[in-house]
């Protein structure tokens, strides 16, 4: 069987990953028992790394292995930034720290705010079913087609789904200043936050089809909807979020039922010809952190505005039971003709951070990357 590209080192990845856990769990290279703590780096190959595994377990807020950690994500991001031909910026959020670890190529970028494009899908998702009762326990269960319109906006990134989504959270809410305020909430609850002041509009004729087939569901399938797509936040923002959800701040039956979700293999677009999406369906996180398992979704566009961007967002849930999120995002020097990453080198850059961080904190590589 021929693997695609990229499949031999999710092989390797895997095998490595099993092979360190092994010996981690039988009492770690130095014969300590693992007792839950954070795979760790090779300290005998990097002298910035932590003394000993009890920092994180601690949460380390501020300490050396927060340090650690944000000493490999400037590498990272630099050497991206280098290879790719743009600005990178990354966060990273682990149980017990109270702000994420963030670095960018370029002084100052990492609080460079960005749109939010198809990530505001998984906000709009965790406000849906806050309305509908969910937290710890499940809630009222979400309508057929609603559900499938949450399935397909997180798996397919279809945008037309994404706003029967938000028609949704409108009705649950009272219109758009009360889906607005429900996604400030869920913001808030993170400790992240957004401009969320975004256009309210009807619309575009390519969901008209689909949303003819929703009549019956919902009051108005046509009425106007927030375009959350283009509210800004920044690389720390969207880490604090997505760690929020992939730690229980929403209720376990939320966290359980989203990161089921965004854990599938993601699929291609209905709305859009596949000629038009070149990047592999599974770039990104889906390749980079392939045996980690990870819940992970990704937003571009900008190409109109002239800003193209891409990013992703992943939750990675460690053997001890606590929960790591990453944020990356690229752009590009040169714009694309059109919002497509894979015109780009946006699943490049994204790929080798990730790869990267995956290799340093999980299969203990070290410093050599």
């Amino acid at each position: 069987m021929r693997l695609p590209r990229g499949g031999w080192i999710a092989v390797v990845g895997v095998a490595a990953l099993a092979a360190f856990l092994v010996v981690r769990l039988a009492g770690g290279s130095d014969g300590r028992p693992a007792g839950g703590a954070l795979p760790g780096p090779d300290r005998a190959a990097s002298a910035a790394a932590p003394a000993d595994d009890r920092e994180a377990e601690r949460g380390d807020a501020g300490g050396r292995y927060r340090r650690w950690i944000e000493s490999r994500l400037e590498r990272a991001v630099a050497d991206a930034g280098r290879a790719a031909g743009g600005t990178v910026q990354a966060a990273a959020m682990l149980d017990g720290w109270t702000r994420p670890a963030v670095a960018a190529s370029e002084p100052g970028a990492e609080r460079r705010p960005m749109r939010m494009w198809s990530i505001a899908k998984v906000v709009t998702a965790v406000a849906v079913l806050r309305a509908l009762g969910w937290g710890d326990r499940p809630g009222r269960r979400p309508s057929p087609q609603l559900e499938e319109a949450m399935h397909d906006a997180l798996v397919r990134s279809e945008n037309c789904r994404q706003r029967r989504m938000v028609l949704g959270l409108q009705q649950l809410r009272g219109g758009p200043d009360g889906a607005r305020s429900a996604l400030a909430e869920v913001l808030a609850e993170a400790g992240a936050g957004a401009e969320l002041e975004v256009d309210v509009e009807a619309p575009e004729s390519l969901c008209l089809e689909y949303l003819a087939t929703q009549e019956g569901s919902i009051a108005d399938p046509y009425a106007p909807t927030l375009l959350l797509g283009t509210a800004t936040w920044r690389i720390a923002d969207q880490a604090a979020f997505l760690h929020a959800l992939g730690s229980g701040t929403y209720g376990e039956a939320i966290e359980r039922r989203l990161l089921s979700t965004m854990r599938e293999p993601k699929g291609a677009s209905t709305e859009v010809p596949r000629e038009e999406f070149s990047a592999a369906l599974d770039w990104g996180a889906g390749r980079a952190l392939a045996g980690l398992d990870p819940a992970y979704k990704a937003g571009w566009g900008g190409t109109l505005q002239g800003s193209f961007m891409a990013a992703q967002g992943a939750v990675v849930e460690l053997g001890d039971g606590r929960t790591i999120a990453f944020a990356v995002a690229f752009h590009p020097d040169v714009q694309p003709p059109k919002d497509d990453p894979g015109l780009t080198e946006a699943p490049l850059a994204i790929e080798r951070v990730l790869g990267r961080l995956g290799a340093d904190l999980f299969v203990g590589r070290g410093a050599s990357g």
